[in-house]
């Protein structure tokens, strides 16, 4: 009985408006969801979207209403990122403070091969692969230190695979793991 009692008081917790708007503070990124700007089935953005910026090709809003075995990690829409499509944006972080990127990768349903995707959070760097055999999003992080002589980090995505059919990209966000601000500890997350 005191397990279920314990179950029920974390799901409560987990998942209340209290700690989702905590959450919400935590993250110091926008439009992580690919929410804004709403469109119908797809919409192709060659310079700009709310908050992020577009280099090299194209990146592509998809609203998961499209069909044709499009999903959304959360919300209904999510990014697709075609040919060497790259998107990025500047995030406000602390100088020495310790951050965490979160983001879910999923593969396009027409892709021949697996496909690829370059990360990079200031100067850190990673490449992801994803596999056609991939069924849905997963969740893969990277960890970087806000910059020594700067107020903001570059969060940077580009799809290597060079394909028409690249990365799906969803629920991305930026947490704060440390931070050297004492004003800032009290948007920690707890362990």
């Amino acid at each position: 009985m005191k397990s279920v009692f314990t179950f029920a008081v974390i799901a409560a917790v987990t998942l209340s408006p209290a700690h989702a708007q905590i959450q919400r503070q935590n993250d110091r990124l926008d439009n992580g969801g690919f929410e804004d700007p709403t469109v119908d089935g797809y919409q192709f953005f060659d310079e700009s979207l709310p908050a992020w910026t577009v280099e090299q090709d194209e990146a592509e809003i998809i609203n998961e209403a499209y069909g044709r075995d499009f999903e959304a990690r959360s919300g209904r829409q999510f990014l697709a990122l075609n040919g060497s499509g790259t998107v990025y944006q500047d995030v406000p972080t602390d100088p020495g403070s310790t951050y965490r990127l979160v983001f879910h990768l999923d593969n396009e349903p027409d892709a021949a091969g697996a496909t690829t995707l370059t990360v990079s959070a200031g100067s850190a760097s990673a490449n992801f692969e994803v596999s056609p055999d991939q069924e849905g999003y997963r969740q893969e992080t990277l960890r970087f230190e806000g910059a020594a002589n700067s107020a903001v980090t570059r969060i940077m995505f580009t799809d290597t695979t060079g394909t028409d059919y690249g990365v799906h990209l969803d629920a991305v966000r930026v947490e704060i793991i440390h931070s050297r601000n004492k004003l800032d500890r009290s948007r920690q997350p707890s362990p």
